[in-house]
């Protein structure tokens, strides 16, 4: 009887401590975020315009102290009208620009009291834009290289839950036509496990 009472308290001890670490922090965390995007092309004089809203997701896991490693992907989609070296054409109609975005990234709170965290990263998009011409509809597509970078804030709601707010700015290498996405800026909210 004594034995078994020792066994159990011996077992209780290694598993207790277990959860407890696991209540304090998952080692992991994961995000699903609406984002507002605004989107910017090859012709610089074209700025920004707003595109539609969509949702992204990323995965991380925690490698140091404040430090996290992920993927992310997500997709935008906007509409721009058509211009000629800056220029825009007139009678036509605007062109259709999508994108599906893939990224390794690295995630930092730098500041321990805070849940407030910088990020960056590089990956690939695959864009596809397409623009009337005539009585014909054209299609180009490419597959890119991107870096992003970006800021943000995780407002706790629970034990492992937080709400997230964040902004990212994504640049797309190589765009070769005016009409091209060049870049994109998105403004997110989120929840995040962690």
């Amino acid at each position: 009887m004594h034995r078994r009472v020792m066994r159990y308290i011996v077992a209780a001890g290694l598993i207790v401590p277990s959860f407890a670490a696991s209540a304090q922090d998952l080692g992991v965390q994961g995000t699903a975020a609406f984002n507002a995007i605004w989107t910017g092309t090859a012709t610089r004089s074209d700025g920004f315009t707003l595109g539609e809203h969509r949702f992204s997701g990323r995965i991380a896991v925690r490698v140091g102290p404040e430090l996290f490693v992920g993927a992310s992907v997500g997709s935008l989609q906007s509409f721009v009208g058509i211009t000629l070296d800056g220029t825009p054409l007139p009678n036509t109609t605007d062109a259709e620009q999508a994108a599906v975005l893939g990224s390794a990234y690295v995630q930092w709170y730098p500041l321990r009291r805070t849940s407030a965290f910088v990020r960056g990263g590089a990956g690939y998009a695959h864009t596809t834009t397409s623009y009337p011409s005539g009585s014909f509809i054209y299609m180009d597509s490419h597959v890119r290289a991107t870096a992003t970078v970006g800021l943000g804030l995780d407002v706790p709601l629970h034990d492992h839950l937080a709400a997230t707010v964040s902004l990212d700015y994504t640049r797309l290498l190589g765009g070769e036509i005016g009409r091209e996405l060049k870049a994109s800026l998105l403004a997110g909210m989120g929840l995040t496990i962690r």
